[in-house]
């Protein structure tokens, strides 16, 4: 009964300080991918705002999501999500 308290004492213990740097790199790498991701998104935008093809506009809604849930926010980039969202409203029809 003793040791099952001390196991229940040790996985309830602070993670250590190598985790908590490993932890940290981690979320750097990721966040650096997410950025290379966001970058050749806005790379492969259209003049005109779409991604993908002017004819399936829930790619561009599905690209500018990605951008409103980046960990940092895309103020440097409002010109072309501007576009994205100009694309959207611009390809909405009265019945849908």
């Amino acid at each position: 009964m003793a040791h099952d308290a001390f196991v229940l004492q040790q996985a309830q213990a602070a993670p250590s300080q190598s985790q908590n740097t490993s932890d940290s790199k981690l979320s750097e790498k990721v966040a650096v991918a997410i950025d290379r991701g966001l970058q050749s998104l806005l790379k492969s935008q259209s003049p005109t705002g779409w991604w993908s093809t002017a004819e399936h506009p829930a790619v561009t809604a599905l690209v500018l999501n990605a951008f409103n849930g980046a960990p940092a926010k895309s103020e440097n980039r409002s010109s072309e999500l501007n576009k994205g969202f100009e694309f959207l409203i611009n390809s909405a029809h009265d019945d849908g």
